[in-house]
Order: C-alpha cells, then structure tokens, then sequence
C-alpha cells in the first residue's frame, strides 16, 4: 500500500495564516489593556497606537515624537490609572488574557 500526502503546502499556508491571526489576536488584546492605562493629556497618542502582524509575530507599536519618553518616563505625570510603561506593564500583567484571545482566535480560524 502506497499513501501519497498530496495536502502538504495547503496545511502549511493553513498553519501560517492561524499562527499570523493569533499574534495579531494578541496584540490586539495587549493593545486593549495598555489603552486602558495610557496617559489621556490628549487622544494623539491613543491614536497612533498601531497592530502590525509578519507571519506569527506582531507588534504593537505607538508613533508620536514623545511616546519612548512618555512611556519611560512617565512624564507628564500621569493620574491613576494612567502610568508609566503602558505598553510593557500590561504585557506581564495581563499576559493570561492576552494568551487567550490568541487561543480563542486559533480556535476560530480553526473552527474549533
């Protein structure tokens, strides 16, 4: 008995597009938890709060010229719930959550 496996690059391009929506997923979470901390002077920096996904990595990203030193520093200072570290503090805070939206978005594009 011979079985040919005819199926192999259709899986692969499966697998690759759940693993890219499961990082975004991610990110999208972590984007939804540090914008509950961001500092609020004005909404330029909320705004420019930007998801981008290559293949099974993504990043989140904010483009104002002072978001490093805001996110740093915490300067100006910033009013509860507000912080310093609005990006990196809800990456181990929230870490859970942020696992599970990307299992539930796996799931999804699964069918699970």
């Amino acid at each position: 008995m011979t079985l040919i496996w005819t199926g192999g690059d259709r899986l692969e391009a499966l697998l690759d597009h759940v693993l890219h929506e499961g990082a975004q997923a991610g990110a999208r979470a972590l984007q939804d938890a540090a914008e509950r901390i961001i500092p609020t002077e004005s909404s330029e920096l909320r705004e420019s709060g930007k998801v981008t996904a290559d293949g099974d990595r993504a990043a989140l990203s904010y483009d104002t010229p002072y978001a490093v030193i805001d996110h740093q520093s915490g300067y100006p200072r910033h009013r509860p719930p507000q912080t310093k570290h609005w990006i990196s503090r809800p990456m181990l805070e929230n870490g859970p959550e942020i696992l599970a939206a990307m299992g539930e978005a796996v799931n999804d594009e699964l069918g699970l």
